[in-house]
Parts: structure tokens; sequence; C-alpha cells
């Protein structure tokens, strides 16, 4: 488990006795103001850790949400447009109009980790407003990995965040019908 110092200080009582933890090996400094219970820790948690509004988007989310197995080079995040820079190697940050930041947030467990990540409704709008950016084939794996969930879809909260989007983006063109309220890209045949 990584923490903050401010975390350290309430789970231990005192910088006094987070002192005392490392030195007794109960606890190891990752880095400046950064701690935890392992010697090492994974990127994703120290994001975690240290960017409290940094959500997974892209291609972290729909490998989290097993929508593809092509295993992420980057972290993708997604901060408030005027949230702080992530620095962090390896790292692509997306900064989001305040009006569409944090809709479809959630939060879901992966390999232990209680993770923030869009869910499977947001990440479906984003596949279509990022579908110019994303290599065809690996666009194609998604989507075919979405038919098979669209039963399981919710519709009115896709619905919903379509409201919100396209509100403040322009680069989001979806048809809704208002007997369905199912989006084309379900229905599209790749060949």
């Amino acid at each position: 488990m990584v923490m903050i110092l401010k975390d350290a200080i309430n789970q231990y009582g005192s910088l006094y006795k987070v002192k005392q933890a490392m030195q007794k090996g109960e606890l190891f400094k990752l880095s400046p103001g950064l701690y935890s219970k392992n010697e090492t820790a994974s990127d994703i948690e120290i994001v975690m850790a240290s960017y409290k509004d940094a959500i997974f988007i892209m291609d972290n989310a729909f490998y989290f949400w097993g929508l593809t197995d092509v295993i992420p080079d980057q972290l993708h995040l997604a901060t408030g447009r005027h949230m702080t820079r992530i620095k962090m190697a390896g790292a692509k940050q997306y900064f989001e109009s305040v009006n569409y930041y944090g809709i479809g947030k959630t939060q879901m467990l992966y390999n232990g980790l209680s993770i923030r990540c869009y869910d499977r409704e947001r990440m479906l709008l984003e596949l279509i407003r990022h579908r110019n950016k994303m290599a065809f084939d690996y666009y194609k794996e998604i989507v075919q990995s979405y038919r098979q969930l669209k039963d399981s879809l919710d519709f009115a909260k896709l619905d919903d965040y379509i409201d919100a989007i396209q509100a403040t983006c322009t680069n989001l063109q979806v048809e809704k019908s208002p007997l369905s309220s199912k989006l084309s890209i379900l229905s599209v045949d790749f060949g």
C-alpha cells in the first residue's frame, strides 16, 4: 500500500512514529513524501497515491475493463484542465474541461489495487472521440469487445454522458435514436 506523508502520519500517529516504522523496516520511503509498506511499488500504485484526482483513461481503461489484450506502454490519465501537471516518466496526461471531467468516474479493483477509472459507458464515448488517433486494428478490437457487452451496457447512463459531454465537446458527434438510444458503432460491420 502506497501512501502520502499525511496518510502515513494518520496511520502511525505522528511523524516520529513514521520514522520509527521506517527504522524497523515496517515502512519504506519511496520518494519525498511517498511511503509504502513494501520496498517497491508499481507505477499504478504511485500514481493513485500521488495524484488523488487522476483518473485512468484510454489504453489503460480499455485494458483494465478487459476490452483489449494490448498492455499499455504508458499510463493514460485524465485530470481537470487546471490541475497539477503529472511529472512522471511514462505518463500521458489528458486535460479535460471541468464540465465533463469526472463524468463516469468509478473505483475498480485491478490486481488487488483500488484504482480510479472511467466506466465502460464513458470509455465508449472516449473511443468515439479518439478513433482517428488510434490504430485501426486496435480500434476494431475494442469495438468488437463492446459488441459482446452491448446487452450489459447502461444506455440510460450513456445518454446522460452524451448530453453532458456534447454540451462542451465539438469532436464528439453521436446520433441518438429516440427509440433505442443505442449507438450505431455497436452495429457497424468492419468486414
